[in-house]
């Protein structure tokens, strides 16, 4: 699959912001942007949900919440699994 870039205008702030959120998230603006973009095209629609207060989950809370999926028994999954599980294969 060939790759190609997209660019595109916005606002500075916006932008700083934005790269700030995706940070925390421990992501990339690349990752989310093609993330979006898929879930578009796969589901003819797109779903932006804004949340009625402000919530951060620490970075601590993130991996103590993968350790105890993991205690549970679920397995870590790559990025191709779950595109295959979101299309139900």
């Amino acid at each position: 699959m060939s790759k190609v870039a997209i660019n595109f205008k916005t606002d500075k702030d916006l932008k700083d912001a934005f790269y700030s959120v995706v940070k925390e998230m421990h992501t990339t603006p690349t990752s989310l942007f093609n993330m979006f973009m898929s879930h578009t095209v796969q589901n003819r629609s797109v779903n932006i949900s804004l949340p009625q207060e402000k919530t951060k989950m620490s970075e601590q809370a993130f991996y103590e919440m993968i350790n105890d999926s993991l205690a549970s028994g679920l397995k870590p999954m790559s990025i191709e699994e779950l595109k295959a599980l979101h299309k139900g294969e």
